[in-house]
């Protein structure tokens, strides 16, 4: 599943993700707007991302751009009357909404023992005395823990889409926060935050890297746990009550099961296919 989807009504992922690698383009129609959001120049493949279009304009112009995109249209970042809506008008469209998992800074901060095993939870105390982890302004460490962590799993991934990661570290406007956890003074995880506008006291989790290999630089078992649950308690004092951590499924392998074991509880991010006939790749 796309990434605009998991995070409803977020700017950041917007500009972090999508359009890391993505072409975008701004649509005005009847005094509402939309992004036309489009991937590869010879086969090109397009998506939008609402921003306020009204409904009938959004089928309007996903069926006008159809014919020249090699994959269905998707509409994203849909609330629930906006899809059920799409699905009035079109009854064959899709609607590929997915559940987000949210989690408690101030329950995975202070608590960790609900959610870990006495293993981890072992490792994680040896962390809480051995890593510095705070917030960061810097690029380079940032960058220094996507390269290590890329060159131990990027063989394990069909498709890595690490320049995502590269531009949410230069992604510095209001709201967003870069944290990096150190470990005898070598960078070893790094998460990046954004305010969730939609949702009051709420950020959605743009990058989550830990080096766990012994193998890497600095690199131990248990750097993950230790890096959400220190992020959590930086967060908390912030202000900070909940972490829209994404889709539940999808992603790296066991990434899934990760995130619904801080689960509280979850929200459906919207998204919706509509049933223009798109272009066919011709037999060569």
């Amino acid at each position: 599943m796309n990434h605009i989807s998991r995070f409803y009504h977020n700017p950041h992922v917007l500009a972090c993700y999508e359009l890391a690698r993505d072409y975008g383009a701004l649509i005005f129609i009847n005094g509402g707007m939309a992004v036309e959001i489009k991937r590869f120049h010879n086969f090109p493949r397009y998506r939008i991302f609402q921003v306020n279009l009204g409904v009938s304009e959004l089928i309007s112009y996903g069926t006008k751009i159809a014919p020249t995109s090699y994959k269905p249209i998707q509409i994203h970042n849909l609330g629930r009357l906006q899809i059920d809506a799409l699905k009035d008008l079109d009854p064959q469209g899709i609607d590929l909404s997915e559940e987000e998992i949210i989690i408690s800074t101030k329950g995975v901060g202070e608590n960790p023992a609900y959610f870990l095993s006495k293993r981890e939870m072992e490792m994680l105390h040896r962390d809480q005395k051995e890593m510095d982890f705070r917030m960061v302004q810097g690029r380079d460490d940032q960058v220094t823990v996507i390269k290590e962590w890329k060159k131990v799993n990027e063989p394990k991934h069909f498709r890595l889409s690490i320049t995502r990661d590269y531009t949410a570290a230069n992604w510095y406007p209001g709201g967003v926060f870069h944290f990096v956890g150190y470990r005898q003074s070598k960078p070893v995880c790094l998460q990046i935050f954004a305010i969730q506008p939609a949702h009051r006291g709420m950020v959605v989790q743009l990058v989550d890297k830990a080096l766990n290999y012994t193998t890497m630089p600095g690199g131990r078992p248990g750097t993950s746990n230790a890096s959400l649950v220190f992020s959590c308690r930086c967060l908390s004092s912030l202000g900070i009550e909940w972490i829209n951590l994404g889709s539940s499924g999808g992603g790296n392998p066991g990434l899934g099961e990760r995130k619904n074991r801080f689960k509280d509880y979850s929200i459906m991010g919207g998204a919706f296919q509509l049933s223009a006939s798109h272009r066919q790749k011709e037999n060569t």
